[in-house]
């Protein structure tokens, strides 16, 4: 299931409890993984930022938490994930969450100094594309934080697979997380996915592994010039 629709049906469907399904198939480590990976970062006051793939708004409202003075722009294609992201958005006035497709991000060329996407690369049909409308939309010398399974082959990855179907059963939302186990199968892994972005004329800066090498966070450099 890549069809983008399928796709976006399948998050609709998930949003309303997505981040308690998630603490369930991550036994709560998601969490603390989010706030971790951002510290690889190197967040300023006044810096604007872009997280794709937003969900329900996790990655941006741990990045205000980190520099409260940044505005933080959520995009996502699915509706009720938004629904739900501001729902939680709460009070903060400098995070925005919009409706847009990371294949087409609508905003001018070097507005952004940090770009961050968690675990949506590999839900996107095009993602060669995605990565290049980031290099578009980032300054020279932005950032870009990447947070996604690792999608390497090992036994944890394999133990990870078997806990999320079984823990998934008691959801009753199996068949839609039987695709997050097979989008796993079917993306790149880790080296593959730094050689693709230096093929894209990034600099890969650090990569940080979480939960026995199950999860992995990249961090590049846009090495576009002015």
């Amino acid at each position: 299931m890549k069809n983008p629709e399928d796709v976006k049906i399948l998050f609709n469907k998930l949003a309303k409890n997505y981040d308690l399904y998630n603490r369930i198939i991550s036994l709560g480590m998601q969490t603390r993984v989010k706030k971790d990976c951002l510290k690889l970062l190197n967040v300023s006051s006044g810096y604007k930022i872009l997280d794709i793939c937003t969900g329900t708004g996790d990655l941006a409202f741990y990045l205000n938490k980190i520099n409260p003075d940044t505005d933080i722009i959520g995009i996502d294609f699915s509706e009720k994930m938004l629904e739900t992201a501001n729902k939680k958005k709460k009070d903060r006035k400098n995070i925005q969450f919009l409706i847009a497709d990371g294949r087409e991000i609508p905003f001018e060329d070097n507005t952004f100094d940090i770009v961050t996407i968690g675990f949506g690369l590999r839900n996107i049909e095009n993602y060669e594309r995605v990565i290049d409308e980031i290099k578009r939309v980032l300054k020279p010398q932005g950032q870009v934080l990447n947070l996604d399974f690792s999608c390497d082959d090992g036994f944890f990855n394999s133990v990870f697979d078997m806990l999320t179907q079984i823990s998934t059963a008691f959801t009753g939302k199996k068949s839609s997380y039987d695709y997050l186990i097979e989008s796993k199968k079917n993306f790149l892994n880790t080296t593959e996915l730094i050689s693709l972005f230096r093929k894209k004329e990034y600099i890969f800066l650090r990569r940080k592994y979480y939960a026995f090498k199950v999860v992995a966070a990249e961090i590049f450099r846009n090495n576009k010039k002015i």
